[in-house]
């Protein structure tokens, strides 16, 4: 983000909501008799499970797949440095801090849990198609040591 990248992690997000937006339409439409099994983020997950509220939750939701499924950065990994810094500004009731020990934390952890490796698509070996292809990898046990690595608080 730091070089320019907020632009292109935008289109990427840009690029996810018409796919959520087919996958609800279709989940309401009266074609369909039975209700799909719900769609799973990663990101999302990992925010319901460190405590966010609905709003953080769908606002974590995006990043799921590697940034709007575009197999980059890991998801999970943006939410919880996103909901320690929230939790952080609640705590001390200042400004953002760049040194933050607790997201540090959670990258290293993060770090030795993939190998090094940042990228969604390197992490898990492959792109998701639609939210659905990304709830299936996640309802099989895909990411579960990540997530499980990134809640952990020791």
């Amino acid at each position: 983000l730091l070089k320019g990248g907020t632009i292109g992690c935008f289109r990427r997000a840009a690029r996810y909501a018409p796919l959520a937006f087919n996958d609800i339409r279709g989940a309401l439409s009266e074609d369909c008799p039975d209700a799909p099994p719900g769609p799973v983020s990663c990101a999302t997950m990992l925010a319901r499970k460190m405590g966010a509220s609905d709003r953080q939750a769908v606002v974590v939701a995006g990043f799921a797949g590697g940034i709007g499924l575009s197999g980059g950065a890991c998801g999970a990994l943006g939410a919880a440095i996103w909901l320690n810094g929230l939790n952080q500004l609640r705590e001390k009731t200042d400004k953002f801090a760049f040194d933050d020990s607790r997201s540090a934390a959670t990258i290293d952890r993060f770090l030795c849990c993939t190998e090094y490796q940042f990228e969604c698509s390197t992490i898990t070996g492959r792109k998701f198609a639609s939210p659905a292809d990304l709830s299936a990898h996640l309802h099989s046990g895909g990411c579960s040591k990540i997530l499980t690595a990134l809640l952990d608080r020791t």
